[in-house]
């Protein structure tokens, strides 16, 4: 709805304002007829005061009466009705290029604070809004500093929103990221952690520039390991890319996806079965799928290999 925010219920009738002064998120979310996760995100992201004790979160009736007057804003939606995050994205290049850590967490709380899922945080905004500065970095009209120092800021920004969107409960299984020796790039596998840890996986990211026996030992420590990301983005440590493979192949039996610019680029001789990912996104729909992809490559040999366009 646009304007005034409905002051109704779920159940379509007046919410009752009276009472005690404060009451708990689950309370609050009946009055202002939303969800419960939503109401806490507002709480986390500051659009909400709220006050803990003990093991609660409790809220001013006051204040959630003057949320629901606020006007809402209107909610571009995508494809399946899912909140479209574009318009946030040049904002969120603005404040990166500018170091404006502060602006650039606000936009991330506020797509937060609009239902944006983990995937939604890392690819659509902090993704694209790096691959946008690197653009800049390629046409000349971004500095060095300046694509390290927003590289800097997005780390940061990947920490605290992941902290507030992994899945607690049981683990569905444990997934390795990491990047091969001489492949200094370490964002792309922090972004796709949190998008993994979101679908419940225990995920442990080595970051950049990992010598393959360090990176084999890693593996093989964790055992069992549900699947293996590498992700290298230039052409010169993508030839250690294809002897990390084998390493990993003959130390332990498990699926591997690669990905990143240079792995998509380059003609790498990659053993039968290794999966290639053309984006983020696809590198996680890859490793989710990763564990019956190799069921099926035990039967089939040629199983999970990558299409070649």
């Amino acid at each position: 709805m646009i304007g005034e925010r409905s002051l109704a219920g779920g159940n379509g009738r007046e919410p009752d304002m009276t009472g005690a002064a404060e009451v708990g998120l689950r309370e609050a979310s009946e009055v202002l007829g939303l969800h419960y996760m939503t109401v806490y995100r507002y709480v986390r992201t500051g659009k909400l005061a709220a006050r803990r004790e003990g093991g609660e979160w409790l809220v001013r009736r006051s204040d959630l009466q003057a949320l629901a007057r606020e006007p809402e804003a209107p909610v571009e939606r995508g494809r399946r009705g899912h909140p479209r995050h574009e318009p946030r994205v040049g904002r969120l290049v603005t404040t990166l290029l500018a170091g404006d850590e502060a602006g650039a967490w606000t936009v991330i709380s506020e797509a937060m604070a609009a239902g944006a899922t983990a995937s939604a945080i890392s690819i659509e905004l902090i993704g694209a809004a790096m691959q946008q500065i690197g653009e800049r970095w390629e046409r000349g009209a971004a500095s060095v500093a300046d694509e390290h120092r927003a590289s800097l800021i997005a780390h940061r920004l990947v920490g605290r929103a992941g902290a507030q969107v992994t899945r607690r409960g049981r683990r569905r299984g444990r997934i390795v990221l990491g990047a091969p020796a001489g492949e200094m790039h370490s964002l792309p596998s922090a972004l796709l952690t949190d998008v993994l840890r979101a679908e419940g996986f225990e995920v442990h990211d080595l970051g950049a520039n990992v010598p393959t026996e360090d990176f084999v030992a890693c593996v093989a420590g964790l055992q069992p390991v549900w699947a293996v990301g590498v992700v290298v983005t230039t052409t010169p440590p993508a030839r250690a890319l294809v002897p990390l493979v084998r390493a990993l192949r003959r130390r332990a039996r498990v699926p591997i996806v690669v990905g990143g610019a240079a792995a998509i680029a380059t003609d790498l001789r990659l053993p039968a079965g290794v999966a290639v990912s053309r984006s983020t996104a696809n590198a996680a729909t890859l490793l989710l799928g990763a564990r019956g992809d190799a069921h099926r490559a035990d039967e089939d040999p040629g199983a999970g290999r990558p299409a070649r366009r």
